[in-house]
């Protein structure tokens, strides 16, 4: 991680040629010339995972170099009418050996109000937070800091599980709490909330290329 910022001016510099633009990019750096705009400053990286194999960056890392799977028979619905009940959850627990626990992330009561990858967004979030040891300061360093973050799909579950009640029992047993719970934009928006930042927000929602 610590390589990023330099791999990034070394990237920059070779699309952008001093001769060109008059920059130069030193260690991540991008250094004005006179007709230049401000300088990039260096920014914070932090890294965070939760896996099928364990949560966190070590527990994740240990596994998967050990040559270990994630995979087992789904347990979160009944999979018997399918034609594989082989899947990849996320090892729920007390939070021990690599397991999940979302009372360490969210409140009982907040989880209520979102869907899981809401869930699981927060506690990645703050595992890169905590990793990359940023804490903004003051008014301004919270209005650049800016969240983006991906999903698959959104809150499927919440949407599939919303149908049913709107279908069998009508539209005022639908919780309020159903549209913030499930967009795909409340996934970043809920961890500026939580951390006050107040620079760009944005969700990103492309199927499995999401994470490309």
């Amino acid at each position: 991680l610590d390589a990023v910022p330099r791999q990034f001016g070394q990237l920059f510099a070779r699309q952008h040629p001093a001769g060109a633009l008059g920059h130069r990019c030193e260690q991540g750096e991008l250094v004005a010339g006179e007709d230049d705009v401000a300088p990039v400053q260096p920014h914070h990286a932090g890294a965070a995972v939760q896996l099928a194999l364990a949560g966190g960056v070590e527990a994740s890392w240990s596994r998967l170099i050990e040559g270990k799977s994630g995979a087992g028979k789904i347990t979160r619905f009944d999979a018997s009418d399918f034609a594989t009940d082989i899947a990849c959850e996320v090892p729920y627990g007390d939070g021990s050996d690599g397991t999940f626990n979302p009372d360490d992330w969210m409140t009982s009561k907040d989880r209520r109000k979102v869907d899981t990858f809401i869930l699981y967004a927060m506690a990645a979030a703050r595992q890169a937070i905590e990793h990359a040891g940023w804490t903004p300061e003051d008014e301004g360093e919270r209005e650049r800091t800016g969240v983006i973050i991906g999903s698959g799909i959104g809150g499927l579950s919440t949407i599939a599980d919303t149908s049913i009640i709107l279908k069998e029992k009508g539209p005022r047993r639908v919780s309020p709490f159903f549209i913030p719970g499930s967009l795909i934009n409340l996934c970043s928006g809920q961890v500026s909330i939580r951390y006050g930042f107040k620079g760009p927000n944005h969700s990103v929602v492309t199927a499995c290329s999401t994470g490309a």
